[in-house]
């Protein structure tokens, strides 16, 4: 069965039909009415809400946003509902309304739409170096979009985009499966670390399944992969996320968090999810060598990390000595620019010698 919030990425409609607009309080409906006289769609007040008939919703919808300068209450409080000619108006077409900050982020997110319909994601690997025995641990599994020009859009654009206009789902998944397939082609030795959004999934075993099949489908051993949890600060249903992390388990993959030491919320998550590897937040790492307070915060993730049997993998390493003194502290595993940048096509042959042991600890 397909899923309408992944299978369809948001785009404005076009053409003919209706338009329903609905106002919070009874002065902004006043006020819209007066702005749109004149106008095609001579919207008219029936039964709490603005409606009428447009022949062409995009002009239609670049006006109204275009009017005036909304503020933030209006942009929320505002909503706009648009159905095509023939389709009527049930509870299930009512849930296509979108506030007015909604469709401003739609406007903005365009870009987005075209690169999940055309699947123009592509993953940089960014190794991840096993500190106990100075090898090749794996590599993280990074996001990037491709511009219309052929340019990288990086994720920091991506996913705000995704989030404000409603397409996390589909770029969730469409970066889940873009990583696989660029990590079988690549051939890559080690673990792969991919990342994945909680609050893009709804059901586990209906969300995951396509991830989890086409895992299977190219061969990839689920113990190689370790999904890792973002966006740890945002999470407000452990028992969700608990439910995917023990789906993915159930399937042999391994779970990581991301960002720890960096909020409550992912501490908390470490007693909830018991992660396989713990990823200590960069700013903790960062000059950790002469930062008294960071070094507090990761011994004591270490020893959580040592009690509980995970992993502790150190992020954002840049330095020599950053690298020495979490590896003499508990850290296994290190990931950052020591070892060398997030690339396309790496060369898993070249040694990357930038971060090993300067000196016996």
């Amino acid at each position: 069965m397909a899923c309408r919030l992944c299978d369809r990425p948001a785009r404005w409609p076009t053409g003919a039909g209706r338009v329903y607009v609905s106002a919070p309080v009874s002065e902004i409906n006043t006020k819209i009415l007066d702005l749109v006289r004149g106008w095609p769609e001579s919207l008219v007040f029936r039964e709490g809400a603005l409606e009428g008939e447009t022949q062409d919703f995009s002009a239609f919808l670049g006006r109204f946003l275009g009017l005036v300068p909304w503020s933030a209450v209006e942009k929320d409080g505002v909503s706009v509902l648009f159905l095509p000619r023939g389709q009527e108006l049930t509870f299930a077409s009512s849930r296509e309304a979108r506030s007015l900050a909604q469709w401003f982020a739609l406007q903005e997110a365009e870009f987005l739409a075209r690169i999940v319909e055309d699947k123009a994601l592509v993953t940089h690997f960014h190794p991840i170096w096993d500190l106990r025995t100075d090898v090749l641990y794996g590599w993280e599994c990074l996001t990037r979009g491709v511009a219309a020009d052929g340019a990288l859009i990086p994720p920091g654009r991506l996913f705000p985009a995704a989030a404000a206009s409603g397409m996390t789902f589909p770029l969730d998944r469409l970066s889940r499966q873009t990583a696989l397939r660029s990590a079988q082609a690549a051939a890559l030795p080690g673990r792969l670390f991919i990342n994945f959004i909680p609050t893009a999934i709804y059901d586990p075993v209906f969300c995951l399944k396509t991830t989890v099949d086409l895992a299977e489908a190219l061969g990839l051993d689920p113990g190689r992969i370790i999904f890792e949890v973002v966006e740890s600060e945002q999470i407000d249903d452990e028992a969700h996320l608990k439910a995917i992390v023990d789906y993915y388990r159930k399937k042999g993959f391994r779970v990581a968090l991301d960002d720890v030491g960096s909020g409550y919320s992912s501490l908390n998550l470490l007693v909830a999810l018991k992660p396989d590897v713990i990823k200590v937040d960069i700013k903790i790492v960062r000059n950790i060598d002469t930062e008294p307070a960071n070094q507090a915060v990761f011994r004591a993730l270490a020893g959580i990390a040592q009690e509980s049997g995970a992993l502790l993998l150190a992020e954002g390493v840049e330095t020599p000595a950053e690298a020495e003194w979490t590896r003499n502290h508990g850290a296994d595993l290190g990931q950052g620019f020591l070892w060398g940048p997030p690339q396309a096509h790496p060369d898993p042959a070249t040694p990357m010698t930038q971060g090993r042991r300067t000196r016996t600890g």
